[in-house]
């Protein structure tokens, strides 16, 4: 979506739309959105929750455009004033998340900004109990929910390793931040989990 700070990319909002963001996700509720009697229909079928089936009506996922970040990012060479990101690319192999920035990095506005936040990789280890591993796995692969497999975690980082990656792949200044702790103001109401996250920010040279 355009406003003054220009087009501004929520990369994986999932039920999260944030106002004045281009928000994007892969989650099938897109789909399900767009036809006008299949939510209540999943609904009584028990297939989604009161809960889900609330934020239909509400449109929230009507608000949602599609995005595969395993692709080509559908914008233009710098066009995009900042992207946002939170606990999404650890869903990805890591393979797909280098393609991944180095496609934010080409549509990027020259001094543009994106900001990660990702769990962190160092709580997950202080979580390791080598009598019980189970909540350290649970933790490190998310994959307790059978039968989604783009809910479970590809690869997990630190901050020190995601800011490496970042000045491989041509931005400046990458650092860590805290928790809504930024010099780009909209950057603010999206910030979440701070209980187990890390915070970098990079820029467009």
């Amino acid at each position: 979506m355009e406003t003054k700070n220009g087009l501004l990319v929520h990369l994986g909002c999932f039920d999260q739309p944030v106002e004045n963001w281009y928000n994007t996700d892969i989650t099938p509720h897109i789909w399900i959105s767009r036809v006008s009697f299949l939510p209540y229909a999943l609904y009584r079928m028990n297939l989604i929750s009161s809960g889900r089936y609330g934020q239909h009506r509400r449109g929230v996922f009507k608000k949602i455009h599609y995005l595969n970040l395993k692709k080509k990012l559908p914008f233009k060479d710098d066009s995009v004033n900042a992207f946002f990101s939170s606990h999404v690319i650890e869903h990805l192999y890591i393979h797909h998340t280098e393609s991944l920035l180095r496609e934010i990095l080409r549509t990027l506005v020259p001094g543009g900004s994106v900001r990660f936040v990702l769990p962190d990789l160092e709580y997950c280890m202080r979580l390791y109990d080598p009598a019980d591993p189970r909540k350290f796995l649970e933790t490190i692969f998310e994959n307790t929910q059978r039968g989604l497999e783009k809910n479970q975690h590809k690869w997990m980082y630190t901050a020190p390793y995601l800011i490496r990656l970042l000045k491989e792949t041509g931005f400046s200044f990458p650092c860590q931040r805290e928790y809504q702790k930024t010099d780009f103001i909209p950057f603010i109401p999206l910030d979440n989990r701070p209980e187990n996250s890390f915070y970098v920010e990079a820029r467009k040279p």
